[in-house]
């Protein structure tokens, strides 16, 4: 099942709250930074180049990959270097690979660019239009070759000619809108057109390159909306749906029988069906996408290392592109997958694309058909908006509990009269009550997820309210509390908190009268009012288990109170702090951190 409100990549935002979840991120930012300004300054490239097979850049005495150097001025011949065994060899095979891997090199650096264009590098954009206008330009004049998996133009074979403009759609992409739509008109035809043209022809059997070369070209159907090629990539007599049908088992296995194969092979599937996801998810092709991955696992003896059957590269592992399809399929056993990753080999999954596809989850679980909410981090919170039922009710709409210092009461038996005299209302849990009460009636409320965190919002009627909801988002090790009320009328409006605990204020308080008549606010003793001329904090602490801090930061207008509230049971008391405001509109702003 797809990922409800997929999207291919991460936006500007969702980037930077992806920095405020993991701060150490901010070095990848500043790596695409750093590839990008290197790009700039150094891409070059010309149609008398040409390319080669990647395959011939390996050592011809211990068989590693030969040392790539990209600042290389291309005038061969050279001699390459082992850097395993320090072997030399030089030749015209050499050379031409050479140009492969440089070409690919800077096809791979364009998700760089494509990063720093989103967060707003300008500069950076206009490379990515440089690049692509180059061989738009050009790509009439690179000459069709190829010796082992049919014919290419920029690279020597079809099979490479779809691997990196792949990679150069994937950035393109991850632009959206940046693009200009004139620039993408010119490239599909001056490049892209003739491009399927030379890979459709060798789109011939079921096999791990066709593959490739038909995800290529329905990439490019759906970059430049082009349904005709999209739908020859799936549906003509060796589209994808028979590449898929035919090529894995049904095990869920690729038919060559090499893991290194099997995931060279869903590494392209991967790449089409990120893009496929957000256009037609309701495909059922996507239903077969997920077991791609989850079919190796069982061959796996640590959930991470996978065995090298047949052909293939030793030592073999899960591929980390689990973590993009974790993104795009909603898969418990996909995540897991990601987990193990992390465990065995966490630097496979931080890399400059980790910026745009891993996702922010909110750490956050609705319940909404209960209007529930539960706020996992960074510390566990119960939300709730309101109630569906008369039944066994407490009338606390917008309450808050943060385990285990301010618990919901529950109740004591009901024949005590503290059951409906405290324990059943409102001034007992942690709300707003709005001249000392909150409606008595089943009114209807909901929770919605908001970036970082959840809000509640009651839809019923409440008095003259036009506006009651209370939101909770996360920021970093805080818990921002903000509540928003507005009325056609004055009201008193008083936001509570009880905590367990011993207590120490940050500054002073002097005796107060009883806050309200209403029922309930005769169990609150020991009123003070706060003297606080700025910010206003209660640090409360509980053996064993540590602190919570509540911080009020300086608002006009506001009146802060203290007081002493039963507990469960009533003689044992909590401390309760009461924010005041009247006024038709109020809004309560508070953090709480843990320590």
């Amino acid at each position: 099942m797809v990922r409800s409100a997929y999207t291919f990549s991460n936006n500007a935002e969702t980037i930077r709250r992806l920095l405020k979840k993991k701060p150490a991120y901010q070095s990848l930012v500043d790596r695409a930074a750093a590839e990008t300004a290197y790009a700039i300054e150094h891409f070059a490239d010309s149609p008398d180049w040409v390319s080669g097979w990647g395959h011939d850049f390996c050592c011809p005495k211990c068989a590693s990959t030969m040392h790539f150097d990209v600042e290389l001025d291309f005038n061969p011949p050279h001699v390459y270097t082992c850097p395993h065994c320090g072997a030399t060899a030089q030749g015209e095979a050499y050379d031409a690979a050479w140009v492969y891997k440089y070409r690919f090199h800077y096809g791979q650096l364009l998700q760089s660019a494509a990063v720093s264009a989103v967060l707003g590098d300008a500069d950076a954009l206009a490379y990515i239009l440089r690049y692509m206008d180059f061989y738009a330009e050009h790509y009439v004049g690179f000459e069709v070759h190829g010796r082992h998996a049919g014919k290419g133009k920029v690279m020597e074979q079809g099979l490479d000619e779809a691997v990196w403009t792949i990679a150069v759609l994937r950035a393109l992409y991850a632009c959206g809108d940046l693009i200009p739509e004139e620039k993408k008109a010119q490239w599909l035809q001056k490049m892209y057109i003739p491009m399927t043209e030379l890979l459709i022809p060798q789109c011939n059997k079921v096999h791990n390159i066709p593959t490739w070369m038909l995800c290529a070209v329905g990439m490019i159907g759906m970059y430049f909306g082009d349904e005709k090629l999209l739908d020859y990539a799936l549906n003509n007599e060796v589209g994808l749906r028979r590449q898929i049908a035919e090529g894995f088992t049904a095990d869920g296995i690729w038919y060559e029988g090499s893991m290194t194969y099997h995931y060279y092979t869903v590494q392209a599937l991967t790449y089409f069906f990120s893009v496929y996801a957000v256009y037609h998810p309701e495909d059922p092709l996507m239903n077969t996408f997920a077991k791609m991955y989850t079919s190796p696992q069982i061959l796996s003896h640590d959930g991470y290392h996978v065995p090298a059957l047949n052909d293939g590269w030793y030592p073999n592992s899960v591929s980390s592109l689990v973590s993009l399809a974790a993104r795009v399929c909603d898969d418990p056993s996909l995540t897991g997958a990601v987990e193990q990753i992390r465990r065995h080999n966490p630097r496979a999954l931080e890399n400059v694309g980790s910026l745009l596809y891993e996702m922010v989850e909110n750490d956050v679980t609705l319940l909404a058909a209960t209007n529930l909410a539960v706020v996992h981090k960074p510390f566990h919170a119960v939300f709730k908006s309101g109630v569906i039922a008369a039944s066994h009710r407490h009338i606390d709409y917008l309450s808050l509990r943060i385990s285990p210092f301010s618990d919901d009461l529950g109740t004591p038996g009901y024949a005590h009269p503290l059951t409906a005299g405290w324990y059943r209302i409102a001034p007992s849990h942690n709300l707003i009550c709005v001249d000392g009460d909150q409606p008595h009636d089943v009114i209807r409320t909901h929770v919605e997820a908001v970036t970082d965190g959840v809000r509640g919002v009651v839809d019923g009627q409440w008095e003259d309210l036009t506006k009651a909801q209370r939101t909770l988002t996360v920021d970093g090790d805080t818990l921002i509390d903000e509540s928003e009320l507005s009325a056609g009328s004055e009201h008193t409006y008083d936001w509570i908190f009880h905590s367990l605990g011993s207590v120490q204020f940050s500054c002073c308080g002097e005796d107060a009268p009883a806050l309200s008549d209403k029922r309930g606010f005769d169990c609150f003793t020991d009123i003070c009012r706060m003297d606080a001329d700025s910010s206003f904090t209660a640090r409360f602490t509980m053996d064993g288990v540590g602190t919570l801090t509540l911080t009020v930061p300086e608002t006009a207008g506001l009146e802060i109170y203290t007081a002493h509230t039963p507990s469960n049971p009533a003689d044992i008391k909590r401390t309760a702090v009461i924010l005041r405001r009247k006024a038709r509109d109020a809004s309560f702003r508070v953090l709480f951190s843990r320590a």
